[in-house]
């Protein structure tokens, strides 16, 4: 069974689960994290990251929260998809609105040679802020040293990703 967790604010969801990808032989963990409108018809972003990247992240959301504001541009992947090259960037942000406060996870998508890209943001507030940043630090540290057996039978299916 996969492990996650989503938080969900208004328009938007955020899930953060283990995952693995295949290198060479083996399938190695990752970390993911999905982006997700809840309105039907649109498409979902999925940044997958290293383990070192995931940590990083975890210190800078606390970094964020810590002196209330947001950090531009962390972290830029850059892939091909259907002979398209797509480089996805996350960015955190830190909003003040009617006395609140909270910070959010955006991730940009965008085609080489567009003008613009498509961008998700989840809003989080100071507690969820800081309890994502607590799960991406100890799955950072499982997944650098998970190695998937895909013939072991305690795997789902629906873990593999191939």
């Amino acid at each position: 069974m996969k492990r996650s967790y989503t938080f969900y604010n208004q328009k938007s969801g955020a899930e953060i689960y283990g995952t693995q990808v295949r290198k060479k032989e083996e399938l190695v963990g990752r970390i993911a994290l999905k982006l997700f409108p809840l309105e039907k018809g649109k498409e979902k972003i999925i940044l997958m990251l290293l383990p070192e990247e995931a940590f990083r992240l975890a210190l800078s959301l606390e970094h964020a929260v810590s002196d209330k504001k947001g950090i531009a541009t962390l972290i830029v992947h850059k892939r091909e998809k259907d002979e398209t090259e797509l480089t996805t960037t996350l960015h955190i942000d830190y909003w003040e609105k009617d006395r609140k406060q909270g910070w959010g996870i955006t991730l940009v998508q965008k085609k080489k040679g567009a003008e613009k890209g498509y961008k998700l943001s989840v809003s989080l507030s100071k507690p969820n802020a800081l309890f994502l940043s607590e799960l991406l630090r100890k799955w950072s540290v499982e997944q650098a040293f998970k190695i998937y057996d895909p013939a072991d039978p305690a795997m789902e299916e629906s873990e593999i990703p191939f």
